[in-house]
């Protein structure tokens, strides 16, 4: 019988401690929960970009930081709060080249006549009453792709523009 009070009492005396450490340790640990949930915040980044005129291959996104605070479960990583992005060619924003191919198939008439030829981009709207195959062979074309009746003036067998037709073309350059 004394085998089982003993096994009793050492129970006893162990939960006894165990409430108690429990009783002192919670009360610590709560505080120690609310002073990191007030010492610690997270940030929400609101990024800028800025571009230095001076220097065209570097853009800095900076990012503005405010404070708010978190609770125990949110992680916190430590970034930092300026990133510089090294670009691999300069970047010139102020000097950027609109695209005539977009605007190509608005210039589709007699009086806007746009065509692209070999990927370039033409502006052929003077050239209407000079052609010697006459208008409605370069009318068919605005505001369209024609490499191909440039080419083979829409003939078979093809028979390609001459050598001077294609230097007077250039003076059309538009892209």
């Amino acid at each position: 019988m004394w085998p089982l009070i003993k096994s009793a009492i050492r129970i006893s005396i162990l939960n006894i401690l165990f409430i108690s450490l429990a009783v002192f340790l919670v009360p610590q640990v709560k505080n120690y929960i609310k002073q990191q949930k007030n010492s610690v915040t997270s940030s929400t980044e609101s990024p800028k970009l800025s571009v230095d005129n001076n220097v065209n291959d570097t853009v800095s996104v900076e990012t503005e930081t405010q404070d708010t605070p978190i609770d125990a479960q949110t992680s916190i990583s430590d970034e930092t709060d300026k990133k510089e992005v090294v670009a691999d060619e300069p970047v010139d924003l102020q000097n950027t080249e609109p695209d005539f191919f977009a605007e190509l198939p608005a210039h589709n008439n007699k009086s806007s006549c746009w065509i692209s030829y070999n990927g370039h981009v033409y502006d052929i709207t003077t050239y209407f009453g000079k052609h010697p195959g006459g208008d409605a062979a370069l009318a068919m074309y605005c505001g369209a792709d024609a490499t191909v009746a440039f080419n083979t003036k829409d003939k078979n067998p093809p028979s390609p523009h001459s050598s001077s037709a294609q230097q007077l073309l250039q003076k059309y350059l538009i892209q």
